[in-house]
């Protein structure tokens, strides 16, 4: 059924005056700028009075804000607590599903999705290698947090105030021969990582085994997943994994959208 058009004597009513309703909120929300009256005036094509009438049921509810500085609109508080309980509601393993399938095909090889546990890792998810042979994991496994490329990708951009005293917890057991078991080189390390983007467990927790790993971040900002991709190293030379690490980082991006975040 079509909507009514309103006009300068005819009050909004029904589907028609919320749909343009929710049609302004969201160009105020995506507006990079505030707004004024006549910017949305100009864009919408609206009546002043309709125009008018909407606004003022917008600002009503706090789904949009008046500047009474300069009379521009923006997003109202109340829009900022729906936002912020739609993504508190959103599922890790639910954002990043397709995406890990997606990491899977590209690369051939195991994706793991792991969150942190207290000092610990957990992995939440996988996909499979196609490959015969391939490294055993579990859903529900722990591991690291200091060696593990999942857990070096989480705990290298953990909020500065925390991280100290996180590492400071740590056992830093050495696995490997290649385990970083020293504070000072740990710190070192992981400020290398922040930088690249991304990190590399380069056979540090298991030998004959690499990985390239990239942090998954919310809409606060606040690190809160990872995923890699890890192989037998006979497969994982140091070559292709700097080819595969690209591809990890725009899952791990991906999936940070999803969860309302920047990337």
């Amino acid at each position: 059924m079509p909507s009514r058009i309103a006009t300068k004597n005819t009050k909004p009513t029904g589907t028609g005056a919320l749909d343009k309703g929710l049609n302004l909120l969201a160009l105020v929300c995506d507006s990079p700028q505030p707004q004024r009256f006549t910017d949305l005036l100009k864009e919408t094509k609206l009546p002043k009075a309709t125009l008018h009438r909407l606004l003022g049921a917008l600002v009503a509810h706090k789904l949009l804000a008046v500047d009474d500085r300069d009379g521009t609109y923006r997003v109202g508080l109340r829009a900022l607590e729906m936002a912020q309980k739609s993504w508190e509601g959103l599922d890790i393993r639910g954002a990043a599903a397709d995406e890990i399938l997606w990491l899977g095909d590209e690369t051939g090889e195991t994706v793991h999705l792991a969150v942190i546990d207290d000092i610990e890792v957990v992995y939440i998810d996988k996909v499979e290698s196609r490959q015969r042979i391939r490294m055993f994991s579990a859903i529900g496994k722990r591991g690291p947090l200091h060696c593990t490329g999942v857990g070096k990708a989480m705990l290298a951009f953990v909020d500065e105030a925390a991280r100290g005293p996180l590492i400071d917890r740590l056992p830093l057991k050495r696995f490997t021969q290649h385990t970083f078991a020293a504070k000072t080189a740990l710190v070192k390390h992981l400020a290398e990582i922040r930088r690249v983007g991304y990190a590399k467990d380069l056979e540090e927790h298991e030998l004959g085994i690499r990985c390239a790993a990239a942090p998954i971040f919310d809409y606060r900002g606040r690190v809160v997943a990872s995923v890699s991709v890890t192989a037998p190293s006979f497969r994982l030379t140091l070559e292709h994994l700097e080819k595969i690490a690209p591809a990890v980082v725009t899952a791990a991006r991906n999936i940070t959208r999803k969860l309302g975040g920047r990337a």
